[in-house]
């Protein structure tokens, strides 16, 4: 039940979302919600998010440090805008937070009363914000999704090139490390507006950091996918609501209105959609991660499983990032508890198994995939697989259940591909850079 979650009643959500009053009071699906940073790091790094958990920090920005790691001059800029476009548009045009390199991302709209998104596509981000406004000033809603710099620079803290808005993220607060953890981008739109109902590129997990305003998240469980995918994938679950679109809204497994200043993780390995609700606008920063859970590994490798195409992680990336993961993995096992390889923010694994057997179970998992199974055990000239083969009893049998290379080719693969940024690389401008896929 939300009313129980944020400042907005569930009748108000419901007036001003479209969304069923009973799934918004419906207790059993309710996230799990925490005040402690140690439970809710546990449950990040160490939980299942395959059957559609979800964890909510309440004040979690405030709680972890991150509450600043926006600049002060883009959130207040947000703070006083009644419309996203004209709001990044303000920021760009009068370099409010001093980012003299640039803005890019994603500008969606919807016309009036449509469910169906838009993408304003070629030329600058301020072209683009311009031609979005045109629709605007007409009745749609715009949304900006995966805003960034325009270019890679060094982050403040670690030196690595990247084009994240954020000073400081939740990988910076953990005191560890995980498979994987990338630093993602924000999101930015008024009521009515958010992410359709999707999976990601990659079958990962996700952290919202709810910065400003109010978002609601749905997410649906294993046995409710592919029914919500075939009926509503692709559409934004926003008022005036069809019967199909309520219906499926009523099978979701979880419902979560963030707050400002929450910190949320669910797997975007499943269904998920979010809608913003409320006067203001809303700014969400996310980043991307699979943690040490085995499970986290058969997610992982199942929706790389997926026959490359739109939505799909490119294989290229899907290789750098298998393949960052496996290196991860093997950085983890030679340190092991000497290092601060694990969290030590998090409280132990709420499953009773200490961090060193979730390793070595996830560490089992990659062996089905033939290409982690080449780079974690040092073979060469091994053809791939791109199906999971089942696990065997030891590293040498993982290794040699190798028949078809990852690309479709038959083609024996003598040598690993370069770990690389593994981002999606971006419908609009497929030349432009490689980023998440929208998650928000």
């Amino acid at each position: 039940m939300v009313s129980s979650c944020g400042a907005l009643s569930p009748s108000e959500l419901a007036a001003r979302s479209g969304w069923p009053r009973a799934l918004l009071e419906d207790r059993t699906k309710m996230p799990e919600i925490v005040d402690d940073v140690s439970s809710f790091l546990s449950f990040l790094c160490y939980g299942d998010h395959s059957a559609a958990q979800m964890c909510v920090l309440r004040g979690g920005l405030q709680k972890l440090g991150l509450a600043d790691s926006l600049h002060p001059a883009f959130l207040d800029a947000v703070r006083r805008g009644v419309d996203a476009v004209e709001c990044v548009a303000e920021v760009i045009d009068k370099n409010l937070a001093g980012w003299c390199n640039g803005l890019d991302g994603d500008v969606f709209c919807w016309p009036s009363g449509s469910s169906t998104r838009q993408t304003i596509k070629h030329g600058t981000m301020r072209k683009r914000l311009e031609r979005c406004l045109e629709q605007t000033r007409n009745g749609a809603v715009a949304y900006i999704a995966e805003l960034s710099h325009d270019n890679k620079s060094p982050h403040c803290l670690t030196g690595e090139k990247c084009r994240a808005l954020t000073t400081r993220d939740m990988r910076d607060s953990v005191g560890g490390r995980l498979p994987m953890w990338d630093r993602g981008h924000c999101f930015v739109g008024g009521e009515g507006v958010g992410s359709c109902l999707h999976v990601d590129q990659a079958w990962w997990s996700n952290i919202a950091k709810n910065f400003l305003g109010y978002k609601l998240v749905a997410l649906w469980g294993p046995d409710e996918a592919e029914v919500a995918l075939a009926k509503c994938e692709g559409q934004l679950m926003r008022r005036p609501l069809s019967q199909e679109q309520c219906e499926v809204l009523c099978l979701a497994s979880r419902v979560a209105l963030m707050q400002p200043g929450d910190i949320v993780s669910f797997t975007g390995g499943l269904p998920h959609v979010a809608m913003v609700v409320g006067d203001g606008l809303n700014v969400t920063a996310y980043e991307s991660f699979v943690n040490f859970h085995p499970r986290s590994a058969e997610l992982l490798l199942r929706g790389a499983a997926r026959t490359p195409e739109r939505g799909v992680m490119p294989l290229r990336a899907l290789h750098g990032l298998l393949d960052d993961v496996v290196d991860a993995v093997r950085l983890a096992e030679t340190y092991g508890d000497s290092s601060n390889i694990f969290p030590i923010q998090a409280a132990p694994p709420a499953c009773g198994m200490c961090p060193a057997e979730l390793l070595a179970q996830f560490r089992k998992v990659l062996l089905r995939r033939a290409r982690c199974a080449r780079r974690m055990l040092g073979s060469s000239c091994v053809q791939d697989s791109s199906s999971e083969d089942s696990s065997s009893s030891s590293d040498s049998e993982a290794a040699a259940k190798v028949k078809v290379a990852d690309d479709g080719s038959r083609a024996a693969q003598c040598c690993t591909t370069p770990a690389m940024d593994h981002e999606d690389e971006s419908a609009a401008r497929p030349c432009k850079r490689q980023r998440p896929s929208e998650i928000s």
